[in-house]
């Protein structure tokens, strides 16, 4: 009987900790369309986690790259955006250069352009030092991923979205998915106490993965798949809080060919009297 209990145990719902966010993250990167043309601009949004007061700095920038040490975005104006103590959500403006009209004119393929976010805590950071006092080489742009070697694990976070480049119709771009919420957003929940997150999405024919993150409590799962338009997410309060607390969760909707959508909320975790 032990051993049946312990088991069940085991496979009682809760909160995932891959979900929780305790330490800088950067939660989403999100292009107005995912799919774009030559010469058009993009509004980008970056989401960030902040679990704690430290200041953190955002460096912003395109490549598409030219070989393994340059970007076609080469001395282009907004090649490079530094958000100094940036907040929760940042967002910036790119413009595709008008250059690639030509090789997709040539070619009538898409191609892939990769939007970079690097979030820091202040001053860790040298390439976002260097971008600060416009000394960025362009070869650190293209592969900031060599950066991350000799940075510490703790207060760094860096993401990529890609954005398509084609020469189709807006009508035949791909889309982001639209999310609408179908539960009321609670003002506060009980420590120990859980709540299902229930959306609408509107997918456009992609395959769309919901993904949960959160700076207290955490979700039941990593990634929850949308079926049929609907999704639900349960979100787990902690069991405990030394006193009443705001958390903040996010739900980023992720689709197979490239879409996304973010869904953001705060409200409070009440501790016992």
């Amino acid at each position: 009987m032990v051993g049946i209990l312990a088991l069940l145990a085991g496979c009682m719902p809760g909160p995932q900790p891959e979900t929780l966010v305790d330490d800088l993250l950067v939660v989403a990167v999100v292009p107005s369309t995912p799919e774009v043309g030559a010469g058009e601009t993009v509004t980008t949004e970056i989401h960030l986690g902040l679990p704690n007061d430290t200041p953190v700095d955002l460096l912003v920038w395109s490549c598409f790259p030219l070989g393994e040490d340059t970007c076609l975005e080469t001395g282009t104006e907004n090649r490079v955006t530094v958000f100094e103590g940036a907040p929760g959500v940042s967002s910036v403006d790119q413009t595709v250069p008008v250059e690639i009209a030509g090789l997709l004119t040539a070619t009538g393929e898409e191609f892939p352009i990769f939007l970079w976010s690097m979030a820091c805590e202040s001053g860790l950071c040298p390439l976002i030092e260097d971008a600060k006092a416009g000394t960025v080489s362009e070869d650190r742009l293209v592969n900031p991923i060599n950066e991350l070697k000799t940075l510490p694990f703790d207060g760094v976070s860096l993401a990529a979205r890609t954005l398509w480049l084609s020469g189709l119709s807006e009508e035949e771009r791909r889309k982001n998915p639209v999310v609408e919420a179908d539960f009321e957003v609670p003002t506060a929940i009980a420590a120990g106490e859980s709540i299902s997150l229930a959306f609408s999405v509107e997918e456009y024919g992609d395959t769309i993965d919901a993904f949960g993150y959160s700076l207290t409590g955490g979700f039941g799962a990593i990634s929850s798949r949308v079926f049929e338009g609907q999704v639900v997410l349960d979100w787990f309060a902690p069991e405990e809080v030394e006193s009443s607390e705001t958390t903040q969760v996010w739900v980023v909707f992720q689709g197979e060919a490239g879409g996304t959508a973010v869904w953001s909320s705060e409200w409070m975790v009440e501790g016992a009297e």
